[in-house]
């Protein structure tokens, strides 16, 4: 009997998650205004942002690894900053650099990861702990470095914030 009435509980929600969804791709939310603000990006999709943040005059922040993207008609304001999110040290003080140097992050993309490419038998112990640092660890040290923007002394003014997390 109890499993007959878990049955129809479990089906219940997942129709009324359905539902749910139906209704906020109906009802769309008001989108986020960047216009003035800094947004950190910290590998990859650099020249799909890059162009969505021009047209919104926003400023951009690129924490990479030193492998710098030329992007041509580009009139956006871009702080680039070499940081290697696998060690956390690093993490720390280039979110120290960024505060002091640019201000506040409104919109974080980190999107940075690695890929071995290898059979795990085959990977060698380096690159599965470079893997697991930048894959997994990294994602809290940023994380926790913009998290110090929101939970600051000002932050009733910064309740906008966005973050995104893009696992590799």
């Amino acid at each position: 009997m109890n499993i007959v009435v878990e049955f129809f509980v479990v089906t219940f929600k997942v129709l009324w998650a359905f539902v749910l969804a139906a209704a906020r791709w109906l009802v769309r939310p008001k989108e986020k205004s960047v216009a003035g603000q800094s947004n950190e990006e910290t590998a990859g999709m650099v020249r799909h942002i890059y162009r969505d943040l021009e047209a919104a005059d926003a400023a951009a922040l690129r924490a990479g690894n030193g492998e710098e993207e030329i992007l041509p008609h580009c009139n956006l304001q871009v702080f680039t900053y070499t940081c290697d999110v696998g060690k956390r040290e690093n993490v720390y003080l280039t979110a120290e650099k960024v505060r002091k140097e640019v201000g506040e992050v409104s919109v974080l993309v980190n999107n940075a990861g690695v890929v071995s490419g290898h059979h795990l038998l085959e990977c060698p112990d380096e690159l599965i702990e470079r893997t697991m640092m930048v894959n997994c660890h990294a994602h809290f040290w940023v994380n926790i470095n913009i998290l110090v923007f929101i939970t600051g002394p000002s932050s009733a003014k910064r309740l906008g914030r966005s973050e995104t997390s893009v696992p590799a």
